[in-house]
């Protein structure tokens, strides 16, 4: 009879405690034990990553499926007027939260915990966010008065005008630390500011045949290579256009990799066709899954200048009529847990979709060329939508993603080695209304081997302290024939580029093809 007696009392506690972790009051401080905050990097400080550990007590049988548990801290700024609701992340040690507080002040955090059963709340943590100069450099955003341009927030929420100079990174060539400390520093001493890399399979990519789908635990060392090489990239004031899938993973075409794809029925994964990834409701859940993931780890940071869906998404299967409600519901998954609202791309192979451009889902347009011409641009351009095949109605920054003179890797010649299209690529994307210059590809067997950085310095020391939002192109030309002259009209004057025609690629190609073949 006791013994019956102890069994009914122990299940009727379980109910009463079951009852209470999973009702609503429970937000209001219950089983405050159950998720508790410790700092890890004090003191706070304005626009600099703010860490926190979480500790909890709750089941985790897969940290990274938020839909067993979901942890987050609640942010409430200064006066209490404002919450910004931040992700946590499972690092293989320890949960972390990294945010970055725009505003000064004594701001409150509580993490909040949710599993299938139960919602609980820590105790408020009080932290002193200590001020900065105000010059301090924020966030990119859309230039608030010329859409064309980008604007970078500063300590005090100015916006002022945002030139990205640079190349892509997209991947380390021997050393991933060694690589990128050297070209950074290179980019730091001439004057380049903004680099493209890779999430791929082979660079820092969270999810492959080797994890399968949902656990990047077997790719958590890729995870931390990208905190330190974000990391140097804040301390040498370079920001990161992250792409987000690359095409080979989904494309049977070209650069193919879907045999390894984990999305891949034939490895398990919910997709019969890699076009399948855009309709098939699991393999959706999958990516958000990994979305929440990234923004959580590293969307704190303002040297994150955009996220880019898809690297030429042209070569795989993606079609518009796909493509568009894969881009609606994903930005608004990415967003959800992008505090920052981080600027969104998508870059295509060729001329791109002007349906998909014109979505609100897309803040900055991108144009991808390898040409052994000269490509247009090279010369006035008189409307920069039309060479696109964008409605005049879209107005949004052109981020000239890739840039090469081919595609099949720079010929190993005198006017390759010097650098020449690289130049002409750098000047002409900004002469002719481009919100960034021409972002170069051939980092790791042509820019860095044969030391190109210095053609970066020039074009950032004549555009110092000029703002190009406040400009237009200005059609010019040159009384010498064997001059192309590219201007820009501020309101005081204009800016001109002076080219000898004879300075380009194809030229010089051509004469030492000629020299070569007549010994």
């Amino acid at each position: 009879m006791r013994d019956a007696w102890k069994s009914a009392t122990l299940v009727g506690l379980c109910i009463m405690a079951l009852l209470f972790v999973g009702s609503p009051s429970a937000w209001a401080g219950g089983m405050p034990e159950a998720v508790s905050i410790r700092p890890l990097t004090p003191p706070a400080q304005q626009l600099a990553r703010l860490e926190l550990i979480l500790d909890t007590t709750l089941p985790t049988p897969n940290p990274f499926d938020a839909t067993a548990l979901d942890l987050r801290v609640r942010f409430t700024a200064p006066g209490g007027d404002q919450d910004v609701v931040v992700p946590a992340f499972w690092d293989g040690r320890d949960w972390r939260v990294r945010f970055t507080p725009k505003v000064a002040g004594n701001w409150r955090a509580v993490a909040e915990a949710r599993t299938p059963d139960a919602q609980v709340r820590s105790k408020p943590m009080r932290i002193k966010v200590q001020p900065v100069a105000e010059a301090a450099a924020g966030f990119i955003k859309t230039h608030p008065s010329n859409p064309r341009y980008l604007a970078r927030e500063d300590a005090a929420g100015h916006l002022k005008t945002f030139l990205p100079i640079g190349l892509n990174l997209g991947w380390w060539k021997d050393d991933a630390l060694k690589d990128y400390e050297r070209w950074f520093d290179a980019m730091q001493a001439n004057g380049a500011n903004t680099a493209r890399i890779w999430m791929s399979s082979w660079a820092f990519g969270l999810e492959w045949d080797d994890t399968g789908l949902g656990n990047y635990t077997g790719r958590l060392g890729r995870a931390d290579l990208l905190d330190a090489v974000l990391a140097m990239a804040e301390q040498r004031g370079v920001y990161l256009i992250v792409v987000l899938i690359n095409h080979g993973a989904f494309s049977l075409t070209t650069n193919s990799e879907w045999a390894r794809n984990p999305y891949n029925a034939a490895l398990g994964g919910p997709c019969a066709t890699p076009r399948d990834f855009a309709t098939n409701a699991q393999a959706k859940d999958f990516f958000k899954q990994r979305l929440r993931y990234i923004a959580a780890r590293w969307a704190y940071s303002p040297n994150i200048l955009a996220w880019e869906w898809w690297n030429e998404v042209d070569f795989t299967p993606m079609g518009t009529d796909v493509l568009q409600p894969w881009l609606r519901e994903m930005t608004t998954a990415l967003r959800e847990h992008d505090p920052n609202q981080h600027l969104i791309t998508l870059s295509y192979a060729y001329d791109g979709d002007p349906a998909v451009w014109a979505m609100p889902e897309i803040d900055l347009l991108q144009r991808h060329e390898y040409n052994q011409g000269n490509p247009k641009w090279f010369k006035p351009v008189k409307e920069l939508n039309a060479l696109q095949r964008i409605p005049a109605s879209v107005q949004k920054p052109f981020v000239f993603g890739e840039f090469g003179f081919s595609p099949n890797g720079e010929a190993d010649t005198p006017a390759g080695r010097e650098g020449l299209h690289l130049h002409n690529g750098l000047w002409a994307s900004v002469f002719n209304g481009y919100a960034s210059t021409a972002l170069y590809w051939w980092w790791d067997s042509l820019v860095d081997p044969a030391n190109l950085w210095p053609h970066y310095k020039g074009l950032a020391q004549f555009m110092q302290g000029e703002d190009v939002a406040g400009m237009a192109p200005l059609p010019a030309q040159s009384s010498a024939l064997f001059a192309v002259a590219l201007a820009l009209k501020k309101q005081d004057g204009a800016l001109v580029w002076l080219r000898n025609t004879g300075y380009d690629q194809p030229s010089a190609q051509a004469k030492f093809l000629i020299s070569q073949s007549t010994g």
